[in-house]
């Protein structure tokens, strides 16, 4: 999570 939230651009996306 963490992680993705670094990368939102791109975790943001595949998470949200």
């Amino acid at each position: 999570i963490l992680l993705c939230l670094l990368v939102v651009g791109v975790c943001g996306e595949i998470n949200l």
